[in-house]
C-alpha cells in the first residue's frame, strides 16, 4: 500500500490517491490505476512497483518520457519521499503513507443542482437514482465516478461464489483510489461490521441502507438502533470497534483475516504501532511487514 500526490497547473491543489496493492499502471485511458489526461501521455505510459519496501518507477518506452528529479529515466528507478516525478505537466510525489481519519476531510458538495438532487435521493435510499446518477456523470465526461457506481452495483448483485467477484472487487478498489474520499462516502455500499447483537450475527445492512445523520461519516441503523461509523483504514475501524461501535470499512483499505477481531489495544506492532489484534498468522505485522520482536499485552511488553 502506498500514496501518491498528483499536481497539475490547472488544478487548485494536489490530489491524493491511495493504492492498496503493490503495483499501479499510469496512462491516458480507462483501465489504468492512475489516469493522466494530456496530449503526449500514452495509453500505457509508466508503472510503479512497490518491492522490498522501495517504490520503483518504470517508463514504458514512451516518446514523451518520464522524468525523476528533472532527469529522463531510461531504466527503472527508485523514487523516495524527496523525489518528484514528472509526466507531461503532471508532477507526482510520494509522501509517507498515512490514512487521515474521515473527519479530517471536507464534506463533498455538489456543484450542479442535478447532481445535488441525485445525491440527496441516494441518501434517502432511492436505488433508481444511483443508475440515473451514473448516466448523468457519464454525460458530464466523469467516466471514473460513473464506472465506480456501476461496478459497485454489480458487486451488490453477486453471490460469494461468483467467478467475477474478485475481478470486479479489484476493479472497484482501483477506481476508488482515484476518486476523492468525501464523494465515495456519499455513495459507498460497504457492509456493516462489528454489530454486537450476537456473536454469530452477520449484519445484513450496508452503508447505503442506513439513515443519514448530521455527520457524513456517521449513519444510523434503524435495526439495532446504533450509529455506524465509516472508516478509511483498519486502524481507524479498530478504534471504533474498541468503543463498541459498528463500522463500515472503505474499499481502499488493505485487509487481512480477522482484522477487526478483539482483543483491542493489547497487541501492538513495535514498528508502526498498529493495533493488530490476535489474528495475524505469524510474527509479521500485517500492516507494515515488520517482524514483531515484542508484543504489548494488557499494557506491558511480553
Amino acid at each position: 500500500m502506498f500514496a501518491v500526490h498528483v499536481e497539475h497547473p490547472d488544478w487548485p491543489g494536489p490530489r491524493r490517491f491511495v493504492y492498496p496493492g503493490h503495483e499501479i499502471s499510469i496512462g491516458a485511458v480507462a483501465g489504468n490505476d492512475l489516469i493522466l489526461l494530456e496530449a503526449g501521455i500514452e495509453r500505457r505510459h509508466a508503472r510503479i512497483l512497490l518491492k522490498d519496501g522501495k517504490l520503483i518507477i518504470e517508463d514504458l518506452k514512451t516518446e514523451l518520457g518520464t522524468h525523476v528529479n528533472g532527469r529522463r529515466i531510461r531504466w527503472p528507478a527508485v523514487v523516495r519521499q524527496t523525489s518528484h516525478v514528472r509526466i507531461g505537466s503532471y508532477t507526482l510525489a510520494f509522501p509517507p503513507f498515512a490514512v487521515e481519519p474521515l473527519d479530517k476531510h471536507d464534506p463533498y458538495v455538489a456543484d450542479h443542482p442535478t447532481e445535488d438532487s441525485l445525491l440527496r435521493a441516494i441518501a434517502n435510499r432511492d436505488e433508481t437514482s444511483r443508475i440515473v446518477y451514473a448516466d448523468w456523470l457519464e454525460q458530464q465526461g466523469d467516466l471514473l465516478r460513473a464506472e465506480f457506481l456501476r461496478v459497485q452495483d454489480e458487486l451488490l448483485e453477486m453471490r460469494p461464489g461468483d467467478a467475477e467477484l474478485v475481478v470486479q472487487a479489484s476493479r472497484l478498489g482501483a477506481l476508488a483510489t482515484q476518486i476523492d474520499v468525501a464523494w465515495r462516502v456519499r455513495v459507498a455500499s460497504p457492509g456493516v461490521e462489528r454489530c454486537g447483537l450476537a456473536l454469530d450475527f452477520r449484519c445484513p445492512m450496508e452503508w447505503s441502507m442506513l439513515q443519514a445523520t448530521q455527520r457524513d461519516g456517521v449513519r444510523h441503523c434503524a435495526g439495532c438502533q446504533k450509529d455506524v461509523y465509516y472508516a478509511l483504514s483498519v486502524e481507524e475501524a479498530r478504534k471504533y470497534a474498541k468503543d463498541g461501535h459498528c463500522v463500515a470499512l472503505d474499499v481502499t483499505s488493505a485487509r487481512w483475516h480477522g482484522d477487526l477481531a478483539a482483543p483491542f489495544a493489547e497487541r501492538v506492532c513495535d514498528s508502526c504501532t498498529m493495533d493488530i489484534g490476535d489474528a495475524y498468522p505469524d510474527r509479521e505485522c500485517p500492516h507494515c511487514g515488520n517482524v514483531i520482536e515484542s508484543e504489548m499485552v494488557m499494557g506491558r511488553f511480553a
